[in-house]
């Protein structure tokens, strides 16, 4: 017998590319606009940025009736995303002084914390628990360290 697998797998990919391409409507919530754009909401936030994207090509994403409130030209921790009545603050995996990068600053950041010597909350806070459930722990300062000499990926 002869099988011709091609079409089948063909098919398959077309119709899952199909599923995963959602239109953003005028009246989609900013929860809904955001997890359409692969972005996760927890509470009062959002995170699964890519680092580095800049705010004009997140916004062309999201549509027009979305605002970001940040002073940065890169996606942050601390960014604020708003649509009508709601809004989630941005936060980066990482990124816990809110540059928009994850570099030794937050490490030192992160270690002054763990040492009370400085205090984080919201989204600063959230952007270090990397590993642990609730609060920034010494795991979380390992996988930091780890992911700053590539060896780590954050999930």
């Amino acid at each position: 017998s002869e099988y011709n697998f091609g079409t089948a797998v063909t098919s398959n990919i077309t119709l899952t590319a199909e599923r995963e391409k959602q239109e953003i409507v005028d009246n989609d919530t900013l929860k809904d606009i955001l997890e359409k754009d692969g972005h996760i909401v927890n509470n009062s936030y959002t995170s699964k940025f890519t680092l580095g994207d800049s705010i004009a090509s997140i916004k062309n994403k999201l549509g027009d009736d979305v605002i970001i409130e940040t002073d940065k030209n890169i996606i942050a921790t601390g960014a604020v995303i708003k649509k009508g009545n709601e809004s989630y603050a941005v936060v980066i995996k990482g990124d816990l002084n809110g540059d928009g990068k994850v570099n030794s600053a937050d490490l030192l950041q992160m270690r002054k914390y763990l040492l009370e010597e400085v205090n984080l909350t919201g989204a600063y806070k959230e952007a270090g628990i990397i590993e642990s459930n609730g609060e920034i722990k010494s795991l979380d300062l390992l996988r930091l360290r780890q992911y700053l000499l590539d060896e780590y990926v954050f999930k």
